[in-house]
């Protein structure tokens, strides 16, 4: 008698490590996916203490001022860049305080950087004495819970 030994595997077992390779590779895009929105938050969040830290550099050199808001000027595709009196166009008679205002990484919707210096719109007869700085987080941050914050002279403070 012979016996007929088929060796391989069946359709079940074949589906069945078809099915464990796919729940890994969710769990993996996943795991992923939160990496990428906590790496962007941190982004944002140094993004916006280097703007603060060049406004109050500024603020320093020019005796308690900070930069008009007609210092901000649109660029193409809604980059917005700060360069008018002295901020960021260095010489000598006017320091480089930040050469080039950062972008949020997304720069998409409600994620962009939203820049106001001045609350009178930069009038060059009234003195600019603080400045707003609005942004989000997509995910929970050093800052807090996602959502709307707000930086300013005094911190940053969920809005």
């Amino acid at each position: 008698m012979i016996k007929n030994i088929q060796k391989g595997f069946t359709l079940v077992e074949l589906l069945v490590v078809v099915a464990i390779i796919g729940l890994l590779a969710g769990i993996a895009i996943v795991s992923v996916n939160s990496v990428r929105i906590k790496a962007r938050d941190a982004r944002r969040i140094a993004d916006i203490k280097q703007i603060q830290n060049a406004l109050e550099l500024y603020n320093n050199e020019k005796g308690g001022l900070y930069p008009p808001t007609k210092a901000i000027k649109e660029l193409g595709n809604d980059v917005k860049e700060i360069s008018a009196n002295g901020f960021a166009a260095g010489n000598a008679a006017n320091p480089t305080f930040l050469n080039v205002v950062p972008k949020d990484p997304t720069d998409i919707g409600e994620y962009q950087y939203q820049y106001q210096i001045c609350g009178d719109e930069g009038d060059a007869t009234k003195p600019c004495l603080s400045y707003t700085i609005n942004f989000a987080t997509e995910g929970s941050s050093s800052l807090g819970a996602a959502g709307n914050y707000k930086a300013s002279p005094t911190g940053i403070v969920s809005r």
